[in-house]
């Protein structure tokens, strides 16, 4: 399939190109913002921009396998264009198609007095293009340098265009090197090579919905963006932010750190490792620089407090918001108390309530403890009462059983009421059972072994004739003087 460079803003001036659908060699896609973030130098800004995202733009092209293209990005241009003998800051994709004299095609020439022109660059690094999520879509996201000195007006824009809330678009040139129509009828670019990125005039409207450029902006220098997107998590940690440390800090790093922050927490720490921000126990914000003397171990009166801020994103014509971070600390600080002294009053219900349980539940054993032995002692009255033998040795076991009553307040039945006192009860009628068995068993025994004074003792005494002498006793057996 044929390259195809494609390029993809609305109403932008351009110069000697006609295109045809499908078959205009240029891909140019408006798709996000560019962030100033801090001024290196007098001749350096660095910067971020959002430069693509997988969605249907307003030409209907897609973009796709951002994963596999991001770092073709690295070291590509940042261009703009004037117009109006400079008095234009921006303009679309300025260039002109010309005839190469050797091949006799024809080929983009940027000699032209409005033709775009190079004022910065990505970086060459591969791990500062990074994906990240904002508001539910994925983009590619790349760290560069405006050069101040070749473009001192672009900067000037930029910077007072953030002081009033407005914003730049920026757009990407592609060359399509494999393409498909989508089931929406949208042509998907399947592989393709990022050519270069340029800032578009404000009069350009963008293909991308709220593609912008984005200054930061305090003093009159660029300062650093405080508040970001969450990264993409198919990154694999290798997100970096436009200032210098990566939005995944290094948490080994941090940790060491820690420990020679006592009482602090580390919130922040530049990549080269200098520069840290605290916060301490009552939220309060401190800053702390690393010098050569310091020899790596930290002086107390280096730490400075210092303010956090945020600066709210912008939509097309509105004005970005200030915001004073101690006011969002002290929200969630205050948040954070009212929740512990919430959870404390609800440790000490639960304590109260679990001391009531407790208490309940013991009054509930001894209950039990008592209802056994009542049952056990009104058990030995019933058969004393209606048996009128001698239950001495069965109160010995009743006072065995009576001892084990902490047992039975334990039992209980499949539907979880109480049965011990029953229990209780009917094991003392088995023991009472069996010594009654153990009497009767005694008894016809006794009745078995007979002896022959006894035999002669009742003998004579149904007879009336013994009179207890010899010849009584001779009578009963038929023995007689005669």
């Amino acid at each position: 399939m044929q390259d195809r460079i494609r390029r993809n803003e609305r109403g932008s001036a351009m110069k000697a190109v006609k295109t045809k659908p499908l078959l205009d060699p240029i891909r140019v896609v408006q798709t996000g913002e560019l962030k100033v973030l801090r001024r290196q130098n007098a001749f350096l800004s660095d910067v971020e921009l959002w430069v693509l995202n997988d969605l249907v733009n307003r030409n209907n092209w897609r973009f796709v396998n951002l994963e596999e293209h991001r770092a073709l990005f690295a070291g590509t241009p940042i261009l703009i264009a004037y117009i109006h003998k400079g008095a234009g800051i921006g303009d679309g994709h300025n260039f002109e198609l010309r005839r190469d004299p050797k091949t006799g095609k024809n080929r983009p020439s940027f000699t032209a007095d409005t033709a775009e022109r190079i004022v910065g660059s990505l970086s060459d690094d591969p791990g500062d293009i990074r994906l990240e999520e904002k508001g539910g879509v994925t983009w590619v996201v790349a760290r560069g340098t405006l050069w101040n000195f070749y473009a001192p007006e672009l900067v000037d824009k930029i910077t007072a265009d953030a002081a009033q809330g407005r914003t730049m678009s920026v757009s990407i040139e592609a060359l399509v090197q494999e393409f498909h129509i989508g089931e929406e009828g949208e042509e998907v670019e399947d592989r393709w090579i990022p050519l270069g990125t340029t800032i578009l005039g404000d009069h350009v409207a963008p293909a991308v919905k709220d593609a912008r450029i984005v200054a930061m902006q305090e003093g009159g220098s660029f300062e650093e963006l405080k508040v970001r997107a969450a990264s993409y998590a198919r990154n694999n940690g290798n997100q970096k932010n436009g200032r210098g440390g990566s939005a995944k800090m290094n948490k080994k790093a941090m940790e060491q750190l820690a420990a020679k922050f006592e009482g602090y927490k580390v919130l922040a720490v530049s990549k080269d490792g200098r520069r840290v921000i605290l916060l301490d126990q009552g939220g309060g914000a401190y800053g702390y620089t690393f010098g050569e003397e310091d020899q790596g171990e930290v002086i107390q009166a280096k730490i400075k407090p210092t303010e956090l801020s945020v600066r709210t994103a912008a939509e097309d014509g509105e004005e970005g918001l200030s915001l004073d971070m101690d006011d969002i600390l002290d929200h969630v600080t205050n948040s954070v108390r009212d929740q512990a002294k919430t959870i404390e009053n609800l440790n000490k219900q639960l304590e109260e309530a679990n001391a009531a349980v407790e208490a309940m539940k013991q009054a509930e054993q001894q209950r039990r403890v008592d209802s056994v032995k009542d049952v056990l002692t009104r058990t030995l009255e019933e058969i004393r009462e209606n048996t009128g033998a001698d239950v001495s040795e069965l109160a010995e076991k009743v006072k065995e059983l009576s001892d084990k009553a902490e047992n039975y307040a334990q039992l209980e039945d499949s539907e979880g009421k109480f049965c011990g006192a029953d229990q209780a009860k009917k094991d003392l009628l088995a023991i009472h059972g069996e010594l009654c068995i153990k009497k009767a068993k005694a008894q016809k025994l006794a009745e078995k072994n007979t002896y022959i004074w006894d035999h002669l003792r009742r003998s004579s005494a149904g007879s009336g004739e013994d009179d207890g002498g010899i010849a009584g006793l001779l009578a009963r057996n038929g023995i007689t003087n005669e």
